[in-house]
């Protein structure tokens, strides 16, 4: 769950740019607040370097759970992920 779309944008440009994807109070979840070792974090992880809906699918997730998460990314967390030359990542906030 987020816990504020500021926060939210801020922590992914920290992650973005090489630091810690574990939330500094909560080891249990990401920056995101998912919990770690789920398929919401390896996707939110993916998502910071970008991959393909293949590599998505990897996760363990159907395509159209990849999708849900994708539009809870943008519209809980509000942040944006763009598709550039077959691969989906987050468009740094």
């Amino acid at each position: 769950m987020s816990k504020g779309r500021e926060t939210d944008a801020a922590r992914t440009r920290v992650v973005m740019a090489g630091g810690s994807a574990v939330d500094p109070v909560d080891p249990r979840v990401n920056w995101l607040g998912h919990k770690v070792g789920t398929a919401a974090d390896a996707i939110d992880r993916l998502l910071i370097v970008g991959a393909t809906m293949a590599d998505l699918l990897l996760t363990g997730r159907t395509r159209r759970s990849v999708k849900n998460h994708i539009g809870h990314l943008e519209i809980d967390h509000d942040l944006a992920v763009v598709e550039r030359d077959g691969r989906l990542a987050f468009l740094p906030p």
